[in-house]
């Protein structure tokens, strides 16, 4: 690692698990863990990019690990102007070599958050100006892939939806820095 890497996510998989890369333009990659280059321990390790076809300007937002793509697992997105879907986890099922449309994105919006649910969880998004909502997610109806989703969060001019995450009865303690991060 360099100085100013962090680790942000650790998940463990087997070798036939899929990882679900979300990007945030609205994309959705698949690969298998064992397709994953191995690297010594000493290793720099690759971009994402030369693993994934990304497109231009495309980056990733979110990594999901899946062992099966059952219909008793939600796939939760919400975009930076605080729209929100859910989709059905089976919906995505059939990789394809260069991603699939995960959702349908405004021109100036795209991806903030992703997250796989069982359809009984709350959610909260938080905006960059402080302000928070929290929602039971079956008030968010299933959508297929085509649709674009719901508002999740009305936000005030000016400002933008920078996070999303399950809350859980567990979850004690929710953090959102000032700067989004």
């Amino acid at each position: 690692m360099k100085d100013g890497d962090f680790t942000e996510r650790l998940f463990i998989g087997s070798t036939h698990d899929y990882i679900l890369f979300f990007t945030n333009k609205g994309q959705i990659h698949w690969l298998k863990v064992y397709d994953i280059p191995q690297m010594g321990r000493a290793a720099k390790g690759r971009s994402i990019a030369n693993v994934l076809e990304l497109r231009n300007e495309e980056t990733v937002s979110a990594m999901i690990p899946a062992r099966t793509f059952d219909d008793d697992h939600f796939l939760v997105m919400a975009t930076r102007e605080g729209v929100i879907k859910k989709t059905v986890l089976s919906a995505f099922g059939r990789p394809m070599k260069g991603g699939i449309r995960a959702v349908n994105l405004n021109e100036k919006d795209e991806l903030i958050g992703e997250v796989m649910t069982t359809g009984e969880n709350e959610l909260m998004l938080a905006s960059r100006q402080g302000m928070a909502c929290r929602f039971k997610e079956s008030d968010v109806r299933p959508m297929g892939r085509a649709a674009a989703g719901v508002t999740g969060m009305k936000l005030e001019k000016g400002d933008e939806c920078i996070g999303l995450m399950v809350v859980t009865p567990q979850s004690t303690v929710l953090t959102v820095s000032a700067n989004g991060l």
